[in-house]
């Protein structure tokens, strides 16, 4: 599932700009 994936990296990538 790409979708899965995609949501995955967009939440990693929302909890990295969130710790700096």
């Amino acid at each position: 599932m790409v979708a899965g994936m995609e949501v995955l990296m967009f939440v990693t990538q929302e909890a990295q700009f969130q710790n700096g």
